[in-house]
């Protein structure tokens, strides 16, 4: 180690002892409360006994940080003129000269008027630092240097007045001070962040427009509150859908991708079968099927779907996309496997009530997807699927099946008494898919 850098280092060392400590209060924008919170520190210190003073200190003519600037100690700014307009500006010399241990510095990014000691507040506060005084200041996120670009990719505005990073980087304390973005517009509103006749001004200076503190509402009806009060209280059609959806999702239909507008017929064959139809044709019918059921559910024409065809054409797809139509619209069917109808009839057996199958026998729709696929066991399977199928069609209520088998099959399994019900065209529509398996093509989502 040279001799001139171990005594220079020694230099450095001593002068960072000396210096001043440096606390930042950061805020999204104006008016979210910096200089409030730094007036009221001062105060605080004030009290204590500390040399506390005001160097610099932008009301924008709100109220209660004017208020809150009496009492304190103020450096007279500096009066100069620039362009022939009298303007004003922090006069660091005076702070220097009367050296307070503490000093109140607003507006940290401003750009000083030409022919001042530095071109940058910043570097005024830097320099205050440098001689032993402790500052307090504020600045905004844009502001600052690092994330100049992410602001104006955001609101599309280039902000000029930067601080480097490496003036945060100094910082011995930075305190956040934020609102949200409702809180912040019922202040500008209201006229505590700009005087009401300069509000336009500022939208215009930040790139918006004044419709900006018109609230946007996901839903206007009930203004995102979820509940109507007249006549009286009651949910919300947006607040059923939401609810709907969830459980939907706990019930295994959590991916709303599965609807009719991504339906993708593209992936279907166009080459006609042995009867001159081809796959995507037969999609296209189902698709349009299904769409219209659940648009115009419950008024269906007829009450029930069988939807047939090997496995891997998307049969399971349409259902989704019909449980994802009603719980936007507001109905919520009820999703069961085969296998999970079979275990609930089970259960139901055991304990011989009809509790367990209580939830699918009174559904306004409900949704059975790969029958078939269960076992059968003895007394259960065919005579719960026959109570199920035949209770729900004396009641009027609407089901949806989706299947594996053909007709001549589900006769074989199930017996004829359920496959003549299912057949019954005065009641139930069968739609058949046909075509290879189709779920590579859909990225193995089941089909």
């Amino acid at each position: 180690m040279d001799k001139e850098g171990s005594v220079q280092r020694f230099l450095d060392l001593i002068r960072r002892s000396h210096r001043g400590k440096f606390k930042i209060y950061i805020g999204m924008s104006a008016g979210v409360g910096k200089s409030y919170r730094m007036l009221q520190e001062a105060h605080q210190l004030l009290d204590a006994g500390v040399d506390v003073c005001i160097g610099f200190i932008e009301t924008h003519g709100r109220a209660e940080t004017e208020a809150l600037v009496a009492g304190l100690p103020l450096v007279p700014r500096r009066r100069l003129f620039y362009k022939g307009k009298e303007l004003e500006e922090m006069d660091t010399q005076a702070i220097l000269n009367l050296h307070p241990e503490i000093v109140v510095v607003d507006e940290l990014a401003h750009t000083n008027i030409e022919g001042s000691g530095n071109p940058k507040r910043w570097q005024d506060v830097m320099q205050l630092l440098d001689a032993g005084i402790s500052v307090i200041t504020a600045v905004n996120i844009q502001h600052i240097e690092g994330l100049n670009e992410s602001v104006q990719e955001i609101t599309g505005v280039e902000v000029h007045e930067r601080v480097p990073d490496s003036v945060l980087a100094m910082a011995d304390e930075v305190v956040n001070i934020d609102l949200t973005a409702d809180e912040l517009i019922e202040r500008l509103k209201a006229g505590k962040i700009y005087r009401p006749d300069k509000i336009a001004a500022a939208l215009k200076a930040g790139g918006l427009s004044p419709d900006t503190l018109k609230p946007i509402y996901t839903c206007p009806i009930c203004r995102d509150e979820g509940y109507l009060f007249e006549p009286s209280r009651h949910m919300c059609t947006c607040m059923e859908r939401e609810l709907n959806r969830r459980i939907l999702g706990e019930a295994g239909l959590q991916d709303d991708r599965q609807t009719f507008e991504n339906f993708r017929e593209e992936i279907f064959s166009d080459v006609p079968g042995r009867n001159g139809v081809s796959p995507r044709q037969t999609a296209l019918l189902a698709r349009n099927v299904c769409q219209a059921y659940a648009d115009s559910f419950p008024n269906t024409s007829p009450d029930n779907l069988l939807l047939t065809g090997k496995s891997g054409l998307g049969k399971t797809y349409l259902l989704c996309c019909i449980a994802h139509r009603l719980a936007d619209r507001g109905v919520l069917p009820v999703y069961t496997s085969a296998y999970h109808f079979l275990e609930l009839a089970r259960k139901g057996y055991m304990e011989n009530s009809s509790a367990p199958l209580s939830p699918l026998l009174n559904a306004p729709l409900l949704l059975i997807d790969d029958l078939g696929t269960e076992p059968l066991m003895q007394n259960i399977t065919i005579t719960q699927l026959f109570n199920l199928l035949n209770e729900r069609q004396l009641a009027g209520l609407h089901t949806v099946i989706s299947t594996n088998l053909d007709i001549p099959e589900l006769k074989e399994r199930y017996t004829e008494r359920i496959a003549s019900r299912l057949t019954d065209s005065t009641r139930w529509r069968k739609l058949t898919l046909s075509g290879d398996d189709v779920r590579r093509k859909l990225g193995g989502a089941k089909a």
